[in-house]
């Protein structure tokens, strides 16, 4: 039987990149590494993927001051790199707006001869960014990632791929530390959405990355893209604790469609497909089609075995901030749905079950320094609820019993707070 071939450098270096190494010396296989890429760097001064990984190997053991040399002389074996580099180096980060950087970043561009090095071209790009940006040069990180996300967008090779959802993945992070959320959610959809190229292998935090990108866009009234985010993440094999999450936010789609029918809010038309990848069966209620209270109903009942999903997860007993936040949305899908009711005793007796609803929080024993601001939520929603209670029943009545009644039933409704605090 023939022995296996020696592994070159890069392949040997990333094995030893991939070792878990002891505690007391975390940095031991790095460290051969970096000595394994540097001797092979001195036999071929030009290579790309050396500096490309040597590079990585300095980030990862926190010399940056000696990562930003090598990565910069990768970078020069490119032709026309220099102003770049030069550019790069020699901005002044609070002088200079996202668009002048954009209109005046110099063109990169790449020989036919280094078309087999791109991937790694665009690693070193990434690289150089994530180094300003652990800097907070963040104009600087943005000239790099941006400048890579163009190499793929010109040529959109397979094998550059995975380096460009990187590039996108570190944009994302970029413009949200640049307070620029709509240009953030763009790039963390197209990371998702680049990510599902390979089925197979989904990365673990994918749907709560997804999940988190759906209430960024329950928060803009954004509920198309929500809606696919929130369906995208059951078809992609959630765990246990991530198929109630999904269930959670479902619950919040639901209610978020009813508060937007009830006040007549027109949705933007969105057709866009976010994640092609993927087919879902499920079909978006949009808040025009609630014209009535059977179907504010069904919408309601939707949001409610959502609800239950999830508290058959998150149960009291180990979860008590995710239980008590189910059950105020659990509330808040009855104040939803109460408007569509004509029926006054009906609005009290749903009322009546927003308050039932809290009961094992109401009567209940919690530790108020770790839960007290969550309680606090609570009683004064069900204070709020006896007050609105108190409206419903006096209407139209007479002041005999309005002078009999009204002290006892905002009694009620305080009393609960009282008690605790």
């Amino acid at each position: 039987m023939a022995a296996a071939a020696p592994m070159g450098p890069v392949e040997e270096a990333k094995r030893l990149m991939e070792m878990e190494a002891p505690e007391e010396t975390p940095y031991v296989h790095l460290y051969e590494a970096r000595d394994l890429l540097q001797e092979a760097l001195n036999n071929d001064p030009l290579s790309i993927p050396l500096h490309s990984l040597l590079g990585q190997v300095f980030l990862a053991v926190e010399e940056p001051h000696t990562a930003q040399p090598c990565l910069e002389r990768g970078l020069k074996v490119v032709p026309g790199s220099d102003d770049l580099i030069a550019f790069c180096n020699g901005l002044q980060d609070d002088k200079a707006s996202l668009e002048s950087l954009t209109a005046d970043l110099p063109d990169f561009d790449t020989p036919e001869s280094l078309d087999a090095h791109r991937a790694e071209i665009m690693d070193i790009l990434n690289q150089l960014g994530i180094l300003w940006f652990n800097r907070s040069s963040h104009g600087r990180a943005y000239c790099y990632f941006k400048t890579a996300e163009r190499m793929f967008l010109y040529s959109s090779e397979p094998c550059m791929r995975p380096t460009y959802t990187h590039t996108l993945f570190y944009l994302a992070q970029l413009y949200g530390h640049l307070n620029a959320p709509e240009k953030s959610a763009m790039y963390c959809q197209l990371t998702l959405r680049h990510q599902l190229d390979d089925l197979t292998n989904i990365p673990r935090d994918w749907v709560q990355n997804c999940l988190h990108l759906s209430e960024y866009f329950l928060k803009q009234n954004q509920l198309p893209k929500a809606s696919q985010c929130i369906h995208a993440c059951t078809s992609v094999g959630p765990q246990p604790s991530e198929e109630a999450q999904i269930a959670a936010n479902l619950a919040k789609l639901y209610i978020q469609t009813l508060y937007l029918a009830q006040h007549d809010i027109d949705l933007i038309p969105d057709t866009d497909v976010l994640f092609p990848n993927i087919r879902t069966r499920e079909t978006f209620i949009s808040p025009s089609d609630i014209d009535s209270f059977d179907a504010a109903r069904d919408v309601f009942k939707k949001a409610m075995a959502a609800l239950a999903t999830a508290k058959s997860y998150f149960v009291l007993d180990g979860f008590v901030t995710d239980h008590i936040r189910l059950l105020q949305s659990q509330s808040q899908c009855y104040a939803k749905l109460i408007p569509f009711e004509p029926d006054r005793k009906r609005q009290m007796a749903m009322h009546q079950k927003r308050i039932d609803s809290y009961g094992e929080i109401l009567h209940g024993e919690f530790n108020l320094n770790a839960y007290g601001y969550l309680l606090q939520e609570v009683y004064y929603e069900v204070g709020e609820i006896y007050s609105i209670l108190h409206d419903l029943k006096v209407v139209h009545l007479t002041k005999p019993y309005m002078e009999t009644n009204v002290r006892s039933i905002l009694f009620d409704g305080g009393s609960c707070f009282n008690d605790k605090f």
